[in-house]
Parts: C-alpha cells; sequence; structure tokens
C-alpha cells in the first residue's frame, strides 16, 4: 500500500483528522488547494478554543450573539471568540507536516476496490490505501456515485472582509435585510474596522449557487454598512441533512460530506473541533485492529450522533424553512431564543441534552402553536414535528411525575 490513510478534503474537517492521524500512521492528504485556503468566516468559544490549543488564531473576544428580527431582539450571552480562518487550517497543516503528512493538490474523482484496501483515482494520478476517510463535502463523487444522500438543506453564503466603522467590537450579529428570501447578514467583527460579513439565506433539497447570494449581499451592505469597502471574498454553503449510510466497506465519511452539521446550527467548524479527536480515536483503533468493515465504520460515525439531539435539529430544521413562508417570520424564533433565556447558547454551542431538548421543544410550541405549524407547513412535515414533539413532551412530563413521587415519598418518610 502507499499509504495506511487517505484523507480526501483539506478544510477543517480534513486537515483537523489528517494532523491527529499522522501522529501514527502514514497519511496522505488530498484538496484541490493547498492549505490554508478557504473562503469561510469562523467564530468558536474561549473555553473551547483553549481545550484545542487554539489560541494563537483568535483575533477578538467578544460577549456574545445578536439575533435581530422584525419587533425581536435577542443577546445570546457567552464569551465567544472570533478567529481567522488561514490560521486555523496554516495551524493544522504546519502540525501534520511535522509529523511527516504528505499533501498533494489533486481531486478525488473515483475509486475501486483491491486486494487489502482501495485504490483511490483522483485527477493527478492514482494511490492505494487501507482506509479512505471522505472530508470532500456534500459533492462527493462517491456519495454521489452510491445515491448516499437522503435529504439536506443548504444555506447559501456570499460576502467579504469589510473595512468600515464597527461600532461594537465585542457583539457578534445577524441582522435581517427583510426580503422575500428571509436573508440575513452575519457580523464577525475583528477589530473597530474590519470584519467578516456575509449575506446568508436558506433553500431545502439543493445546493443553489453562491453567487445567487451576491447581490443580496450588497443590499445588505447598503443597509448597514454604506461605506464598507469589500478586502476579500467569502462564499460557500452550510449543508445539513442524512446520509442512507455513513460508511462503506474501507471509507468513512467526516465533516460536511457525514453531514456532520446539525440541522438548524449549521456550525461545520465548530463541530470539526468538538468532533475530530473522538473520531481520530475511533479511527486509530479501528487501524490497529485492521478492521475495515462497513459496520464498524458505520458505527464510529453513528458513536458521533445523539439520536434524541438529531430529532430535535430536525424539527428546528423544518420550522427554520418553513419561517420563510410564515407572515413574522424569524421574529418567533428569536422569541424561542429569548424563552429559553441563559440556556439559549448551548444552542449555538452545540451542546445540548435530553432536557434541554424537552424544555425547548415545549417552548417552541408556545411561541409558535401547534394550529399555526399546520398552516405553515406540508402535511408530511407537520406530522414529523407533532410526533416527536409528543415524545418530548410525555418524556417531560415522565420526570416531571418522577421528581414529584421521590419529593412525596421523601415527605412521608419525615412525617413517620
Amino acid at each position: 500500500m502507499d499509504y495506511d490513510i487517505i484523507i480526501a478534503g483539506a478544510g477543517p474537517a480534513g486537515l483537523s483528522v489528517a494532523k491527529e492521524l499522522s501522529k501514527d500512521f502514514k497519511v496522505l492528504l488530498i484538496g484541490r488547494h493547498k492549505p490554508p485556503y478557504t473562503t469561510c468566516a469562523w467564530y468558536s468559544y474561549e473555553d473551547r478554543v483553549k481545550k484545542y490549543n487554539l489560541q494563537k488564531v483568535v483575533v477578538n473576544k467578544c460577549d456574545g450573539l445578536v439575533f435581530i428580527a422584525g419587533n425581536a431582539k435577542h443577546f445570546m450571552k457567552d464569551k465567544c471568540v472570533v478567529v481567522d480562518p488561514e490560521k486555523v487550517l496554516g495551524l493544522w497543516f504546519d502540525e501534520f507536516r511535522n509529523n511527516k503528512g504528505i499533501f498533494k493538490s489533486a481531486e478525488l474523482r473515483n475509486y475501486s476496490r483491491i486486494k487489502d484496501g482501495l485504490k483511490i483515482i483522483t485527477n493527478h494520478g492514482s494511490y492505494t490505501c487501507r482506509l479512505l476517510i471522505d472530508c470532500t463535502g456534500f459533492k462527493s463523487p462517491i456519495l454521489k456515485k452510491h445515491k448516499l444522500i437522503s435529504n439536506y438543506n443548504s444555506w447559501i453564503i456570499y460576502g467579504s472582509r469589510i473595512r468600515t466603522n464597527i461600532k461594537d467590537t465585542k457583539k457578534i450579529l445577524f441582522l435581517p435585510l427583510n426580503d422575500e428570501k428571509n436573508t440575513y447578514l452575519g457580523v464577525y467583527p475583528f477589530s473597530k474596522n474590519t470584519a467578516d460579513a456575509y449575506a446568508f439565506y436558506n433553500i431545502q433539497d439543493k445546493a443553489g449557487k453562491v453567487l445567487d447570494a451576491k447581490p443580496l449581499f450588497s443590499q445588505c451592505l447598503k443597509k448597514y454598512y454604506p461605506d464598507a469597502k469589500q478586502l476579500k471574498p467569502i462564499g460557500g454553503h452550510i449543508i445539513s441533512g442524512e446520509l442512507k449510510k455513513y460508511a462503506l466497506d474501507n471509507i468513512v465519511f467526516f465533516g460536511e460530506s457525514g453531514m456532520m452539521a446539525p440541522a438548524g446550527i449549521g456550525m461545520g467548524f465548530n463541530e470539526a473541533l468538538l468532533k475530530h479527536k473522538k473520531f481520530s480515536a475511533g479511527v486509530k483503533s479501528l487501524m490497529k485492529n485492521n478492521d475495515f468493515s462497513e459496520r464498524s465504520l458505520e458505527k464510529l460515525s453513528g458513536g458521533l450522533f445523539d439520536p434524541a439531539i438529531v430529532q430535535l435539529q430536525q424539527i428546528i430544521a423544518k420550522f427554520t424553512y418553513y419561517f420563510i413562508k410564515h407572515p413574522r417570520k424569524w421574529e418567533d424564533g428569536v422569541k424561542w431564543l429569548s424563552a429559553l433565556g441563559k440556556e439559549s447558547n448551548k444552542w449555538m454551542r452545540g451542546e445540548i441534552n435530553v432536557k434541554w431538548i424537552e424544555d425547548a421543544t415545549i417552548k417552541i410550541h408556545k411561541i409558535i402553536p401547534l394550529k399555526e405549524t399546520a398552516k405553515m407547513m406540508p402535511v408530511k412535515d407537520y406530522l414529523f414535528v407533532v410526533e416527536h414533539f409528543v415524545k418530548f413532551l410525555g418524556e417531560a412530563v415522565y420526570e416531571e411525575a418522577e421528581k414529584a413521587n421521590k419529593e412525596y415519598k421523601r415527605e412521608l418518610i419525615k412525617d413517620n
């Protein structure tokens, strides 16, 4: 074999696992562009960058996120940090090379099976390996070849690093354009005169073209930052959805290829940050056991998801899409965040648990009653939402009943 592992895709998902796995194995990383190429804008959290040794890439510290929609406004208090994406990828790429990892500028095209492994076919030659980790995104030729995408949602993004007067450098902003597409402007401040800004909107079951959002970005700048000078383009997609399979024999999907960015959150970089070490540890174990079966690799991928959390994310994803057709659009969504109070930050952090899910599900249906939801959604999606709402509500009621029962028993013991 030429390599133990080939990782296709040199974005945050590919590089994060490449720098981990290259410590123990002979790894080839392939990508269309040599790292640290990116057109992304990222933020994270102080505790998270400290945990994963990324303090060097922080360009600004903020005290929270602001969401505005109609008459609703929510300040999600948290210790956030704006990071420089190129510095993140550059740091990980240096680690990878220091571990003797090999990079080649190439694009994954196809593969064929050989004894004990795979032959990976690119636009610049072929290479053999025991395991392929596909981090090429939702346009992966392997996903397409085997028709593995079950469904997905897409956020189209277009923007730029801008130079202008940034009035509040301590807030990450999400500001509405109030148009038919329900476009928003995301603003990640670097300093008093620089920020990453991008327009984004949601579509369903198709990717859309990045340049479709360019005119909307111009409108956003005209509305909020009319004197802004555009410095460096930002563009791409945030994809979330489901696969029919998350692995094949000798092939496992990670990052956007594995639909890892949760529906309704769309925080691909943070998801890679949170999960790359656990994923890499699982890969190391399978490598040492020489076990590359679809079943074992699927179990590894499945271990990255909590089924209950995925169900809630699917509910929120459906609400997210149909908010566009709703008279109040995002206003109810912002009210829901406000109803969650200080616990709302767990949503954007991707750190929710079942108890949080139960509380959040009840509150979203208080803000948007099921009767209104029925008007917003097709029957199939509405029934999906109701089914899971009843499930989470039942679990919440059961927990409260258990608490009351324990309290009652304690009182009986005390009285006796």
